[in-house]
């Protein structure tokens, strides 16, 4: 996997898809200073020197189409366990790929799909980790973020990064061998998703109910307000209890 750092850039992601069609290998891009940097539903992220690391993986996967999403989670299982591993922090996994702390966002986590020609497809998988308090980012962030940093943890982005990089590489390659099983035991320590009492949004559609499973493919199982079980591929979800309390629904209907 090739490393790349730039010094600026608007979107680390942009940069990949951008470029995608000058790079046979993998790559691994990243800064500490994106200007116009943005998650899910195009909501921005962006990272003023030294406050952030930005980075996106350019990858090839040799697997299913169909199994490439996993690959974000397996980035976020590595994040969070180096965190907790080697940094003595205790992150808490937000599916499909959050790291909190405290209910506070450290690290946010994009996929997207680029098209070079008829057939051939990459994936990009972007991360944005914060070092540093980031004012600007705060108030670009509708909901709570925390940084590194405010935790009492002091690195610089290419240490970082030159840490997190052979990691992310070895996991990849277990996932494309074996598949996300074991990734899916570690959400289960790491995450706090199971017994929460959530609002699921997906494109046009809504669910409420309880989370009552982290399957072993790495989506969701669901429990709605009427007790029925739905499986959850994608979407996003939002807290709406601050503690695990599976009793209140049915899960055998």
């Amino acid at each position: 996997m090739k490393l790349i750092y730039l010094d600026n850039v608007d979107s680390t992601n942009l940069w990949a898809k951008q470029n995608a069609n000058r790079f046979n290998e993998d790559i691994l891009v990243y800064t500490d200073n994106q200007t116009a940097g943005y998650g899910r539903f195009g909501r921005d992220w962006c990272s003023p020197k030294g406050s952030s690391l930005a980075f996106s993986l350019l990858l090839s996967p040799p697997i299913d189409i169909a199994y490439w999403p996993n690959c974000s989670q397996v980035v976020a299982v590595v994040v969070a366990s180096y965190f907790a591993d080697n940094l003595g922090l205790r992150p808490c996994l937000k599916w499909p790929n959050d790291i909190l702390f405290d209910n506070k966002k450290a690290v946010g986590i994009l996929a997207e799909t680029t098209q070079l020609g008829n057939l051939d497809k990459r994936l990009i998988v972007g991360v944005g980790i914060n070092v540093k308090q980031n004012i600007a980012l705060a108030t670009q962030v509708a909901k709570p973020i925390v940084s590194l940093e405010e935790m009492g943890v002091v690195i610089d982005v290419q240490s970082l990064i030159k840490n997190l990089q052979p990691l992310i590489q070895s996991s990849l390659v277990e996932y494309y061998q074996n598949g996300f099983q074991s990734f899916a035991n570690v959400w289960r320590i790491l995450g706090e998703d199971i017994g929460r009492k959530v609002y699921l949004h997906n494109g046009n559609n809504s669910l409420e109910g309880f989370i009552s499973a982290v399957n072993d493919d790495g989506s969701l199982c669901l429990s709605d307000t009427q007790g029925y079980k739905h499986t959850i591929s994608s979407g996003e979800i939002e807290y709406l209890s601050s503690k695990k309390d599976i009793n209140d629904y049915r899960y055998n209907r």
